[in-house]
């Protein structure tokens, strides 16, 4: 399978969890999933894992489960020239980019009243290092890291340029001799920037001289350093737009904390328990009015959550981030959406909403999406027109189209179709009844890792014995990407 197809079926995996329907086990013992009339057994499921190279973890079990779900709803409303745009499952499905788009438009009236007046001190306040600004010329480590004799080397021409080097031909020598490619192209400028944006050892160095001076060859992890400390005159207006931004900046937070605090917004105590449960079962969650939080203007509920992991991207990892942060960060989590739900209220009072024309651009790059995805599975209406004189034929020409462009995908490094999560949410209001069975994803799981398994075994006892690790032999299972950590100061 294409590399690509790979890495969004784990990251599908690990940030979205399909929601599944238990009930009746017994009854669907060999069914994976069903999308209308169409099921997806356990035999055929587990030959194509088997076969391909996914993981194979009951999570990515459940994605390509989905998918096939998803691509055979598609499969369906091609036949049957369902374009998908009944206007009120179509807002309902859309409600995150046109909540988003209100909040934008909200915002814009909201800020401005944020303007911050240009400081009469901002000279003074530059002087004295509480912003900073700077220009440097860099002899830059390898990447792959360098030998004490290799740094030595870029230690003595970092000198040597040090000696000739002056704030008069500072940029023409940095534009030369510099390797950080973006700031040189500058004359080695990097702009203003506030206090603890650079690594230590840079902005140490660079506070220990006056405007106007050139510092020492200065050593960070990056390399070795020339740094000008501009004079005042010579980055006002960068000063300045800097000094704006965190006014600005200032201003939001005092406005968000404001609005939490006359609406008494508070998180229950158990509300990290309380939202593991919810992604652990979104769809049976979405109708559930249990209180995670509350504020003068109402409760905030487990349906509301859901509906606010589905506004977020699924390359996000909203879910598996709710799932394994600390219980001390998930009430901040909830009351950001909290505060979101209150400022969307205040649009409403506000009355601002978005015009006929931007709805109607939304809608349409829906549709948009709704066209490309038939069209890569084959299953457009005008692709199915010449194939089938009835709906039923048509139907049935193009679920088969969409198993084999699964099989394909999965098997034969064919492509792969996303599947945005508002086309998810049209799908299974305009064809109710898809489902996902729990006990077919864990059969074709097992029957899976027997196969693959099996095969891995053929391919060993004819391989020739060898001490060394062979190309292509059986790589363990990848586990839920780690989370990222806390971003790293910037680097000059």
């Amino acid at each position: 399978m294409k590399r690509l197809a790979l890495a969004a079926i784990a990251v599908g995996a690990m940030a979205q969890l399909v929601g599944c329907n238990s009930g009746a086990l017994s009854a669907h013992a060999d069914t994976v999933a069903k999308a209308g009339s169409e099921e997806l057994t356990v035999k055929k499921l587990s030959e194509l894992l088997g076969a391909s190279k996914v993981p194979l973890r009951k999570d990515v079990v459940r994605v390509v489960a989905d998918l096939w779900v998803n691509y055979q709803l598609l499969a369906k409303a091609g036949a049957a020239g369902d374009s998908l745009n009944d206007p009120k499952q179509l807002d309902s499905a859309l409600w995150a980019p046109i909540a988003n788009a209100r909040a934008r438009k909200f915002f814009e009236v909201v800020s401005k009243g944020w303007s911050v007046a240009p400081a009469t001190d901002a000279e003074t306040r530059y002087n004295n290092g509480e912003v900073l600004a700077a220009s440097h010329i860099l002899f830059r480590v390898p990447e792959k890291g360098a030998s004490p004799a290799e740094l030595a080397q870029l230690k003595s021409r970092a000198d040597s340029l040090h000696n000739v080097v002056t704030p008069a031909n500072f940029a023409q020598l940095a534009g030369k001799f510099s390797q950080d490619p973006g700031s040189a192209q500058q004359g080695g400028s990097l702009g203003a920037f506030p206090k603890g944006m650079m690594v230590a050892e840079f902005e140490t160095a660079l506070k220990a001289v006056k405007p106007g001076e050139i510092s020492p060859v200065v050593q960070t992890r990056f390399g070795f350093h020339i740094m000008l400390r501009p004079v005042y005159s010579t980055v006002t207006a960068q000063v300045a737009q800097l000094m704006q931004q965190r006014g600005a900046a200032v201003a939001e937070s005092t406005y968000w904390a404001r609005l939490e605090a006359a609406n008494t917004v508070a998180v229950k105590s158990d509300a990290p328990k309380l939202a593991r449960n919810v992604v652990s079962d979104l769809d049976g969650s979405r109708n559930s009015n249990v209180v995670l939080g509350t504020s003068k203007r109402g409760d905030f509920t487990a349906r509301q959550l859901v509906r606010w992991i589905d506004a977020y991207p699924p390359e996000q990892g909203l879910i598996p981030q709710i799932q394994n942060a600390p219980d001390t960060i998930i009430p901040t989590l909830i009351k950001n959406f909290m505060r979101n739900e209150l400022f969307l209220a205040q649009a409403d009072s506000a009355k601002v909403d978005l015009s006929d024309q931007e709805k109607s651009q939304i809608r349409a790059e829906f549709r948009t999406l709704v066209i490309n995805a038939w069209t890569q599975l084959g299953v457009a209406p005008t692709q199915l027109s010449d194939s089938g004189k009835t709906p039923a034929a048509r139907e049935t020409i193009a679920s088969t189209r969409v198993n084999k462009f699964l099989e394909n995908m999965l098997v034969s490094d064919g492509a792969f179709v996303p599947i945005a999560r508002s086309m998810d949410l049209m799908l299974r209001m305009r064809f109710p009844g898809a489902k996902i069975v729990d006990a077919g994803v864990d059969r074709a799981l097992e029957a899976a890792q027997k196969l693959r398994g099996s095969a891995d075994s053929t391919r060993a006892a004819n391989r020739p014995a060898s001490a060394v690790p062979m190309p292509g032999a059986p790589q363990a299972p990848v586990g839920p990407a780690p989370q990222p950590a806390a971003p790293e100061t910037k680097k000059p």
